[in-house]
Order: C-alpha cells, then sequence, then structure tokens
C-alpha cells in the first residue's frame, strides 16, 4: 500500500497542567523555548470569577542590544477596582514571524451586588519577544 508523504501543523490544542498551582504565583508556560501564557493561580474567591478581555491603555517596545531579546510592555486597567478584578495574565500567537498578537485577561467578580472600588489600578505587563519586531502604529 502506497502512502503519501504529506505533514502538516496542528496549531491548537488543550494540554492538562493539572492542578497543583498555588494562590497568587505567576506561572510562564513557553512552547519550544517561546514564552505563550503567562497566568496567576486561583485561590477559591477567584473560582467565582469570570475571565475578561483587559483594555489596554498603552504599550512601548523596549528594544534589546542582544538580537531577538526585545520585550513590549504593556499598560492596562483593572476595570472594577482592586476589590473586584485581578490580573489574571496574557497569550501570546505569533501568526507570522514578524508579528505577535497578545491578549490581556483579568478576573472578575460576576455578582453585581458586590461594592467595588474605584482606584482602576495600572497592570504592568512585560511580555519578551523571542524575535526582534519593528514598531509600526496603526
Amino acid at each position: 500500500m502506497a502512502c503519501t508523504a504529506i505533514y502538516g501543523y496542528h496549531h491548537e490544542g488543550a494540554v492538562n497542567l493539572g492542578s497543583d498551582f498555588g494562590p497568587d504565583e505567576t506561572y510562564i508556560v513557553s512552547v519550544n523555548g517561546l514564552v505563550t501564557d503567562v497566568f496567576v493561580g486561583m485561590d477559591d474567591w477567584a473560582l467565582g470569577m469570570a475571565v475578561k478581555q483587559s483594555p489596554i491603555e498603552d504599550w512601548e517596545l523596549l528594544p534589546s542590544e542582544v538580537p531577538g531579546k526585545d520585550k513590549l510592555v504593556i499598560l492596562s486597567r483593572l476595570p472594577l477596582g482592586s476589590t473586584c478584578s485581578e490580573f489574571n495574565g496574557y497569550h501570546v500567537t505569533r501568526p507570522r514571524p514578524d508579528e505577535i498578537e497578545v491578549v490581556l485577561t483579568h478576573r472578575e467578580v460576576v455578582d453585581t451586588n458586590t461594592p467595588c472600588t474605584a482606584d482602576l489600578p495600572v497592570v504592568s505587563s512585560e511580555i519578551p519577544l523571542e524575535f526582534n519586531l519593528k514598531h509600526n502604529e496603526t
């Protein structure tokens, strides 16, 4: 029987990471040496919260003298204040070698009767880039 030598790449999948994560500890997920996700472990209170996409206020590319070690700094806010929302992490995808997409997320309370502060704290996320990316604003 003849077989074809065609193969492809599978870009999405799920890997069970287990449940041994400490609350409020930051975890980094890297695939093939590239950082793809950063997330914060949850306690019982955070498990009752909804994950939402964070609004991005500003960003800055920090070029490095070392090729391929640039960093991206993104400023976002916790939209329900510090008592009702907390940073959850970010996810990085690379649709093309010279392009990245970053999604920042936060957790927020679901109960609309919960009193929230109006402090709207700024969250600064420093994301390592594994290649040189030119600063292009659109």
